[in-house]
């Protein structure tokens, strides 16, 4: 430090000497520093956690522990014993009645039915009540079974292709049936001759299906109306009816029956098919076999 002051006239720098003031040390600071270094060995940690076991260990090679079964006794459920009615002989086999209770055995209050003999009360039949299960096909005459195909040209009888499609739906089932089905009026001037051929050419048509082993049974059956409309073919005569005509196929479906439509042109209301033989292909597919409350149509001889 300098401090001017005054000698005489002149002035002079006087330098008072710096004592440098000792400070009070702490005391932690006069220890040596080895004082405060931990020794890794000596040096305190938090034990390591155990790792959880997760299945109990086991000698290897050891045999697995053998579980004791449970032995399981159901216990027996105790019905009631039934009762059933006592049985008192009748007047007339009181004395077998009396030998038979004796013995503990109960005797029926009425003789029973000898089935081994003819007997008038019992009845027996192997045919089932309403008939056979059948699917009856109807098909149309003019325009349908005397033409190879829809629009084609037609023959006096039943054409070729037809009565080959005809032979062929009888042979893939027994329950098949096929009826003719034709509108044939009563004053014109042909009606009678027409109505002569048809019945000759189902008759004919028949006689080749009887050499090809169709049975008597399932022979095409034939009927002739005056009714336009045909309203003698419903669901508990047929299964299907194939016609070319719209008027038939209107009054036949509002019977709830399946109606096909023989054309060349598909139609937007009905099913519509070209051949006889694809009438029966889909008409297969769109009904099933079962019993019908009235006869099919009479067989021609």
């Amino acid at each position: 430090m300098t401090i001017w002051g005054r000698i005489g006239n002149s002035v002079v720098d006087v330098v008072e000497p710096v004592v440098a003031k000792t400070e009070a040390i702490p005391p932690w600071r006069t220890r040596p520093v080895s004082d405060f270094i931990v020794s890794v060995d000596t040096a305190v940690s938090e034990p390591p956690k155990a790792k959880p076991k997760l299945h109990p260990s086991k000698p290897r090679n050891s045999e697995p522990p053998v579980i004791a079964k449970a032995k399981v006794v159901a216990k027996a459920e105790v019905y009631p014993k039934a009762v059933h009615p006592k049985l008192e002989p009748t007047s007339e086999g009181s004395g077998a009645a009396e030998s038979s209770s004796s013995s503990g055995v109960a005797t029926l209050s009425a003789p029973v039915v000898d089935l081994s003999r003819n007997s008038p009360e019992v009845k027996a039949t192997s045919v089932p009540l309403g008939g056979n299960l059948e699917v009856r096909f109807c098909i149309d005459f003019k325009g349908v079974s005397n033409t190879s195909a829809a629009g084609g040209e037609e023959s006096t009888g039943f054409h070729p292709e037809a009565i080959r499609a005809i032979l062929e739906c009888l042979q893939e089932s027994s329950s098949h049936r096929v009826g003719v089905c034709s509108y044939i009026g009563l004053h014109g001037t042909y009606s009678q001759a027409r109505r002569s051929v048809l019945k000759q050419a189902v008759i004919d048509l028949n006689t080749y299906l009887s050499r090809n082993g169709i049975p008597a049974h399932q022979l095409v059956s034939c009927v002739v109306t005056n009714d336009k409309e045909k309203h003698l073919i419903d669901p508990s005569v047929c299964s299907s009816h194939v016609d070319d005509k719209t008027l038939v196929l209107s009054a036949t479906r509002a019977k709830k029956l399946v109606s096909v439509f023989f054309s060349k042109s598909r139609h937007s209301t009905y099913p519509t098919v070209r051949t006889l033989k694809e009438y029966f292909q889909q008409a297969r597919r769109l009904v099933v076999p079962r019993r019908f409350d009235k006869p099919f149509f009479e067989i021609p001889n």
